[in-house]
């Protein structure tokens, strides 16, 4: 559901959520605060500097998810799985930020070692079907 989470609501009502910054893209705008029992935390720390350019946020989170980062009003920054390292989701813009910032790398080699996991095992589960 796109919408604003009750938690964050008073925040929108009064001020429209504030998470489209005025510098470029490719430059962080604000810290947010990631769960520390989060596989989110292990990549990249507690108070990481995203950049943001949404104007939506997520209002409420499925029960095989659980949230890993907020803003500091609250929005939801981060989402993962409960149940498998396969989904980790980031509302901001990682892709803008990857030359520059650890962070935003880590990101992106955790995701391309998760790939390489799944092609792995779809590769070895095709070859003993054949």
């Amino acid at each position: 559901t796109q919408g604003v989470s009750s938690a964050a609501s008073d925040v929108y009502k009064r001020q429209h959520l504030k998470h489209v910054q005025g510098a470029p893209g490719n430059l962080p705008s604000h810290h947010i605060d990631v769960d520390l029992d989060s596989r989110l935390y292990k990549l990249i720390g507690k108070h990481p500097y995203i950049n943001s350019r949404h104007h939506q946020a997520i209002d409420r989170v499925a029960p095989s998810l659980k949230v890993a980062a907020r803003a500091q009003d609250l929005v939801i920054e981060a989402l993962e799985s409960n149940d498998s390292d396969q989904i980790l989701a980031v509302q901001w813009h990682p892709e803008n930020m990857y030359k520059h910032y650890r962070e935003s790398q880590a990101l992106f080699g955790d995701f391309i070692r998760r790939s390489a996991k799944v092609a792995a095992k779809r590769h070895h589960t095709d070859n003993q079907n054949n």
